[in-house]
C-alpha cells in the first residue's frame, strides 16, 4: 500500500509550490451568471479505502475472488483534496455526507459540524449488504438522514476548481440544472458491461416516459433534488430491488448517475436543462497511465481526476497537490502541508 508521508519543512519549496499552482488555475473563465438561491444544499460522496484489511477480507468472503487493485478501488487521496475545493471554492455547502462501508478517512476531521459518516446500513436494504458496487450504494443515496431537500453528488475524483455558487447548481425555482449530451444509442452500441449498464437505463427510462433518445450526462459533481428519489420509489416500488444480485458490477446494473437520475429528473420535473449562457466549463483527466494528464481537469469550473491506478496514485497526489496545497478545516489539526512524498511499505 502506499503511505503519505508530510514533511513540515522547505518553506521556499511551499512559496514556489503555491504560486505554481495559483497561476496554473487563473487562467480567464468564462464569466456565468448565477441564479439566485436561498436554501441549504448538501454534499454526498461515496468513499471506500480499498486498501483497508477489513474491507478486502469482506471483499473476499462474499465476491469469492480477491479485491482487484485497479482504478475502482485505488487511493490518490482523491476525497482530501476535493474536500480542499469545496473550502476553497465552494464554502456555501450546507452538510457533507460521506457514504462508507464502516470505513472513516484517518485525516478526516469527523467533529467538524458540517461532517458526517454514513454507513452504507443506514441506508441500503440488508438483503443488500455487505455492498461493493457503486451502482448498488448510490442507487439508495436519497435515504441518507437529514438530507437536504437539494444536494450535490459527488464522486471523489472531482473537484470544485474555481469559485462558485449555489445559482450554479441550481435556479432560483428550486430546479437543478441538469448538463445532458449525446444520445447514449450513438455511442453505447458495444458489448461492454458500462455500455449495457446505460442501455439498461434507457430501458427503464423509456418504460416510465416512452420511447425518447436518452442522453447521458457528464461525470462531475452533479444537482439532485430529494423529492425526485422519494417520488421514484413512490411510483416504481419495484425499483428499490433493482440492483444487480451480484456483488461487483455486472450487465445487469443500471447507470443511474450518468443516465437515470439526470434524465429522470428533467423529465418529471425536478431538474431543467441548463441554458447555453449559464453552462458551466468541465475538465477531464484519464490518469490510468499518465499521472501528468491530471492537469487537463484543472483550469475549468468543475474537475475529474479519473482511474488513478496503484501505479500511478503517488504522483497522482502530486499533482493534484499543486493545485490544493493547503490543508483544510475538514482535516484532522495539522501542520500546513509542505511537501507530499510517498513512500511503499
Amino acid at each position: 500500500m502506499w503511505d503519505l508521508h508530510f514533511v513540515y519543512k522547505d518553506t521556499d519549496f511551499y512559496t514556489r509550490l503555491a504560486a505554481a499552482a495559483k497561476a496554473s488555475v487563473t487562467r480567464p473563465l468564462a464569466n456565468v451568471p448565477a441564479y439566485r438561491v436561498d436554501f441549504p444544499i448538501d454534499l454526498v460522496y461515496l468513499w471506500v479505502d480499498g486498501s483497508d484489511p477489513a474491507w478486502r477480507a469482506s471483499y473476499a468472503e462474499h465476491v469469492n475472488i480477491q479485491p482487484p487493485d485497479g482504478s475502482n478501488f485505488a487511493n490518490a487521496d482523491e476525497l482530501r483534496f476535493s474536500l480542499r475545493s469545496v473550502e476553497l471554492y465552494a464554502p456555501w455547502i450546507n452538510r457533507i455526507f460521506i457514504v462508507t462501508a464502516g470505513q472513516v478517512p484517518a485525516w478526516l476531521n469527523v467533529d467538524h459540524p458540517k461532517v458526517q459518516i454514513v454507513d452504507h446500513s443506514a441506508i441500503i436494504p440488508a438483503e443488500h449488504l455487505p455492498a461493493f458496487n457503486s451502482t448498488v450504494i448510490e442507487r439508495f443515496i436519497g435515504r441518507i438522514p437529514n438530507l437536504s431537500e437539494h444536494f450535490l453528488y459527488a464522486n471523489d475524483d472531482t473537484f470544485f476548481a474555481a469559485p462558485l455558487q449555489p445559482g450554479n447548481f441550481f435556479n432560483s425555482a428550486g430546479l437543478a440544472l441538469m448538463y445532458l449530451s449525446k444520445a447514449i444509442d450513438s455511442e453505447d452500441a458495444g458489448g461492454g458491461v458500462y455500455s449495457q449498464m446505460k442501455r439498461n437505463a434507457a430501458k427503464l427510462l423509456t418504460n416510465i416516459f416512452g420511447e425518447q433518445r436518452w442522453r447521458r450526462s457528464w461525470h462531475q459533481i452533479k444537482p439532485y433534488r430529494r423529492s425526485m428519489f422519494d417520488a421514484i420509489e413512490r411510483a416504481i416500488p419495484s425499483i428499490v430491488n433493482w440492483v444487480s444480485p451480484t456483488r461487483t458490477r455486472s450487465s445487469g446494473d443500471v447507470a443511474w448517475n450518468c443516465i437515470f437520475w439526470p434524465s429522470y429528473s428533467v423529465a418529471a420535473g425536478f431538474a431543467t436543462e441548463v441554458p447555453a449562457d449559464r453552462r458551466l466549463s468541465a475538465g477531464y483527466a484519464d490518469v490510468r497511465h499518465n499521472a501528468a494528464e491530471a492537469q487537463k481537469a484543472f483550469g475549468c469550473h468543475l474537475g475529474c481526476v479519473n482511474n488513478a491506478s496503484p501505479c500511478t496514485a503517488p504522483a497522482v497526489q502530486k499533482e493534484i497537490l499543486r493545485y490544493f496545497p493547503d490543508a483544510c478545516e475538514f482535516e484532522r489539526l495539522m501542520p500546513d502541508i509542505r511537501q507530499v512524498t510517498a513512500a511503499r511499505t
